[in-house]
C-alpha cells in the first residue's frame, strides 16, 4: 500500500509546473496577488512535502475562480491550521509566494522577508514549489 500512495504522489507531482524566483511574479499578477483567496485544503504528504490547495480569481479568465494546488518540497518550517479554522484565514492582503536565500515560501498575508513571514497565520517554507491549475471546487 505504501508504494501505491507514493506512486500517486509522484504522478501528481509530474503534472505540476515548477514555480521559480523569476516566474512567481507572473503567477501572482495573474491571480491579483491572491487577494481574498480561500484555503480549500492542506495535506502533509510526508514530513518534507506539504500540498496546499487555494481558490483564487484568475484575471486571464475575467476574474473567474480557479483552484491552485501548491506542492512545497524539502519543507523546513510550517504553520498549518486545522480544517475547521481554514474559513477564518484572513486573505484580504492576498498571499505571499517568496524566494529568498535558497528557500521558498507560501503564506497567507503580505510579507517582505521569510523572517517576517513566520508571523503569518499559515505558512510553509521549503526548498522548492510546484503548482497546478485545477477546476474551482473540483476534487
Amino acid at each position: 500500500m505504501l508504494k501505491i500512495a507514493l506512486w500517486s504522489v509522484l504522478d501528481v507531482s509530474s503534472m505540476m509546473r515548477e514555480l521559480t524566483a523569476s516566474s512567481h511574479a507572473t503567477l501572482l499578477k495573474r491571480i491579483d496577488g491572491g487577494v481574498e483567496a480561500m484555503l480549500q485544503q492542506t495535506e502533509v504528504i510526508d514530513p518534507e512535502t506539504i500540498s496546499m490547495r487555494i481558490s483564487v480569481q484568475d484575471t486571464l479568465r475575467g476574474y473567474d475562480w480557479i483552484d491552485l494546488r501548491f506542492m512545497i518540497t524539502a519543507v523546513s518550517d510550517a504553520r498549518l491550521v486545522d480544517a475547521n479554522k481554514q474559513a477564518f484565514l484572513d486573505s484580504s492582503d492576498g498571499i505571499t509566494v517568496m524566494f529568498e536565500n535558497g528557500l521558498c515560501a507560501v503564506a497567507f498575508g503580505r510579507y517582505n522577508t521569510i523572517d517576517t513571514l513566520k508571523t503569518a497565520q499559515l505558512y510553509v517554507i521549503g526548498g522548492g514549489i510546484r503548482y497546478e491549475e485545477l477546476v474551482f471546487g473540483g476534487s
